[in-house]
């Protein structure tokens, strides 16, 4: 069975992987990057639903580091095609709330994008009302498009205002003609893992398995049918220290059996004449 996993840019799984591979490698993960660029326009989640029409993550992936994309020997060689919906999304809140289960992850800091010689970058941070009082309307958000995220950061270089994103996004579509800085005051974007509600018994526990990893479950709670792993060590630790206690009862009741009788009357030993 293949685990397909998607992702919003910005998101970097290959922690999550590595880990996946090691720990399930008769598992295959297949990563699905997504092109929604627009903060909450993953509201759909339609990658849940619905086979991806065309896989221009393909080229995509060609294209990425080698721990983010699994191999094409990650599992067996019989393994599931590649195809259909994705199990589980790497997505940025709000999302939509009916048919699927969302746990954040994390936060994501707010940073401003402007020009590499604006006066913005004489700080270390600014503060919301700040920025808007010296921006005003001049502050871009990223069009719904595929490009829509780098072509803000292009207006943003040709002086045009500046854009507020995710620090992960900034990072993404870097340029040398603009630089970033934190935002204080400014909501930050949550990253959340979802899935479906309804998905067969099977596929759920595969992506129980995900979550696991990615919320740090150790392999020793893994909850995998085929797990290895040796039954939880504390009801061994609670066996051996009950044996203890009771050779330690029984050796202080062989001791008090073996004091000698205290004559009455007869506090010292007689002397030797």
């Amino acid at each position: 069975m293949v685990l397909r996993v998607a992702f919003v840019p910005g998101v970097t799984p290959s922690k999550w992987v590595r880990i996946w591979g090691e720990r399930f490698p008769g598992e295959r993960l297949e990563l699905l990057p997504l092109d929604t660029v627009a903060l909450g326009s993953t509201d759909d989640l339609a990658v849940l639903f619905e086979v991806p029409d065309a896989r221009a993550d393909d080229a995509e992936a060609a294209d990425a580091e080698p721990a983010e994309v699994a191999s094409d020997d990650a599992g067996p060689a019989d393994a599931e095609p590649a195809s259909g919906p994705a199990d589980v999304v790497i997505a940025r809140l709000p999302v939509r709330t009916e048919g699927v289960h969302a746990i954040p992850l994390y936060e994501e800091l707010p940073v401003v994008v402007v020009p590499a010689d604006h006066e913005i970058t004489a700080v270390d941070e600014i503060a919301l009302d700040e920025l808007e009082a010296m921006l005003g309307e001049r502050m871009h958000a990223p069009a719904a498009t595929p490009t829509g995220g780098p072509d803000a950061v292009a207006l943003v270089a040709a002086g045009v205002g500046a854009v507020l994103l995710p620090k992960s996004l900034a990072r993404l579509w870097a340029r040398k003609d603009v630089d970033s800085r934190p935002v204080t005051g400014a909501p930050s974007t949550t990253v959340a893992l979802v899935w479906r509600t309804d998905l067969p018994a099977e596929r759920a526990a595969l992506v129980e398995e995900f979550v696991g990893v990615v919320r740090g479950r150790t392999a020793n709670t893994s909850r995998a049918a085929g797990s290895t792993e040796p039954p939880v060590k504390q009801k061994a630790t609670a066996k051996a220290k009950a044996r203890a206690a009771e050779a330690r009862a029984a050796e202080a009741k062989a001791k008090a059996s073996r004091k000698k009788t205290v004559v009455p009357g007869r506090t010292r030993p007689r002397r030797a004449r």
